[in-house]
């Protein structure tokens, strides 16, 4: 278990665009594919969508790019009305 005394940037900033910016260029369509992979990238997305700052533009913009990419056309759909 993660001590979040000892990591506080666990639920801020550093560690949500650092998640986007490493997922972005290694997501696959048969990581997609994956129910446990295809929740996580929604709530992913959703985090940061809610967060407007300029630092998580580029993060989000990135991922995005891939999952229009490497998502089905369903998925995008879902994604585009829940955030």
């Amino acid at each position: 278990m993660i001590d979040a005394t000892k990591h506080p940037q666990i639920h801020g900033h550093p560690t949500i665009c650092q998640t986007a910016a490493q997922i972005a260029p290694v997501l696959t369509m048969e990581m997609m594919a994956t129910p446990t992979i295809s929740l996580a990238m929604m709530s992913l997305m959703q985090t940061l969508a809610k967060d407007d700052s300029p630092d998580m533009s580029a993060p989000r913009a990135a991922l995005l790019k891939r999952l229009e990419e490497v998502a089905s056309k369903d998925w995008l759909v879902v994604l585009r009305e829940g955030t």
